[in-house]
């Protein structure tokens, strides 16, 4: 789960909500603020909700309470409740971008990505210099099967901030639109920005297969198997890549190994793909 940080929301917070109380009251509201955020940052999220519960009883129309609070509860996945704080800030200010996207993750979270997307698209048109809402928007996208969108996204994020994940997606977009070039060269220049885990090596492999660039793909296969050692679908690729090679004696102990991993699964479909594929190289 992805946790909120109340400074990652400095600038998206644009405009303070403002509430009319006393300068005692409002002395109060910030030191319960100010204490919501230390237990926060100590990841004690439900000490920070009641230090924000205290700070609402005391002025219930200061919207930025509500955003912090629906963050602590969006952390400890409480999405229902986090979306309602959320919709609250918008009504107290409609006009603030950070209630939307927040609103936005909270609804993702739920699973009501047309919602989520519109909340995005709605951010963007009140703060377009957040590049974290065209990132989240792209993996809203991505969801929706609108894989031109998501790619569109991405770039943005590519063309400000480039980061791991920003290379990683546009590659698995680009991949399902058949633009295997564009793939291989994103999920290459991921590598430059972080350690790859199994599922880039994996799928960066299957896009070399399909590029006919099978040295390259048993290498990425290796790594894959370095970090998940009881991969099928890894082995039997790499066997599958060897087999292509004339490595047959190598490619039978990979299918025979996913065979045996397909089996422990009770996966009898890639199983018996499997027994099809070995009989194939067992006749060479």
């Amino acid at each position: 789960m992805r946790k909120f940080k109340i400074l990652t929301f400095v600038l998206l917070i644009c405009c303070i909500f403002s509430a009319k109380v006393t300068a005692g009251d409002d002395f109060m509201v910030r030191e319960y603020m100010q204490e919501g955020y230390m237990y926060s940052q100590r990841n004690e999220h439900d000490k920070a909700i009641e230090c924000y519960n205290k700070a609402l009883r005391i002025d219930p129309k200061r919207g930025e309470l509500y955003l912090y609070r629906g963050m602590e509860k969006y952390d400890l996945g409480d999405f229902r409740g986090a979306d309602k704080d959320f919709s609250s800030a918008i009504v107290l200010n409609p006009k603030n971008a950070a209630s939307y996207y927040l609103k936005g993750s909270s609804q993702a979270a739920l699973g009501n990505y047309k919602s989520a997307l519109n909340l995005y698209n709605t951010t963007i048109k009140l703060n377009p210099n957040v590049i974290d809402t065209y990132y989240k928007r792209g993996r809203v996208k991505m969801t929706l099967k609108d894989y031109y969108g998501a790619v569109k996204d991405y770039t943005n994020v590519i063309n400000i901030a480039p980061t791991y994940e920003s290379y990683f997606y546009r590659a698995e977009a680009r991949a399902i639109l058949n633009d295997l070039e564009g793939a291989h060269s994103d999920y290459n220049v991921a590598l430059r920005y972080g350690d790859g885990d199994y599922t880039l090596y994996y799928d960066k492999a299957i896009v070399e297969i399909k590029l006919k660039k099978y040295n390259e793909a048993i290498k990425d296969l290796n790594e894959a198997l370095s970090i998940d050692k009881d991969s099928a679908d890894a082995y039997y690729f790499r066997g599958l890549a060897k087999g292509i090679k004339g490595k047959y004696k190598d490619a039978i102990k990979d299918l025979n190994k996913a065979k045996d991993l397909y089996q422990a699964k009770n996966d009898n479909k890639n199983y018996q793909k499997t027994i099809n594929f070995l009989n194939k190289l067992s006749s060479k």
